[in-house]
């Protein structure tokens, strides 16, 4: 008797499954980018800055400028470098490779984005933390939903999802408040960087996991 043929690889499928998964947030991220390139911002945002620092006050400031830390790599470093140990101890490479590659291409995603769009920060008031780079897509929320989105997806069958994903949500919702709250982004740039980073890991997912993940 011959012995059984080895069994094929799955290969990804780049067909409706990843136009499935790309398409609502390349869409809005499409919509989105109508509004960034208009000379003006829209008065919604402006009027939502402003209610914004209308809150302001010293104290609040220092927990601000605390929290945005977050979404650099101060924050979500440490936070990538236990999810990488995690997955190396348990022998996961395909993963290994999924998240790293989502983590620094979103910084890398944010640098060429920031650059072809060139738009101009809020100049609304003083930042207890200005920037000096253009503003769209914000870095640190493009950061924390790809940290957020790809720590879900890894970890949704291990024995603690939801705390992965109350954290991630949290994490986000934070670190997007204070960028607002400091004055230096927009909320279409925060929209943006989530639009960006749901579109870029669900690229990844079906690439480099197409099954067994889903």
């Amino acid at each position: 008797m011959t012995d059984p043929s080895p069994p094929v690889r799955s290969r990804p499928r780049l067909g409706p499954g990843l136009l499935a998964r790309l398409g609502p947030p390349l869409v809005l991220l499409a919509i989105l980018s109508w509004t960034v390139v208009r000379p003006e911002p829209r008065g919604w945002e402006v009027a939502t800055l402003e209610w914004i620092h209308r809150q302001a006050s010293p104290g609040l400031d220092r927990v601000m400028l605390a929290v945005t830390r977050l979404g650099t790599w101060v924050g979500v470093g440490p936070l990538s470098l236990l999810l990488t140990a995690w997955l190396v101890r348990r022998r996961r490479w395909r993963e290994v490779l999924f998240f790293l590659l989502a983590i620094f291409g979103a910084w890398g995603l944010s640098e060429v984005a920031k650059g072809v769009y060139g738009r101009v920060r809020p100049s609304l008031w003083t930042s207890p933390a200005p920037e000096s780079w253009f503003g769209f897509p914000s870095g640190h929320a493009l950061a924390t939903m790809t940290l957020a989105l790809a720590a879900a997806l890894l970890t949704w069958q291990s024995r603690a999802p939801w705390w992965v994903v109350g954290g991630g949500v949290c994490l986000v919702l934070a670190v997007a408040f204070s960028r607002l709250y400091l004055g230096v982004h927009y909320p279409s740039d925060v929209l943006g960087a989530w639009f960006m980073a749901a579109a870029w890991v669900a690229l990844l997912h079906e690439v480099l996991l197409p099954r067994g993940h889903r």
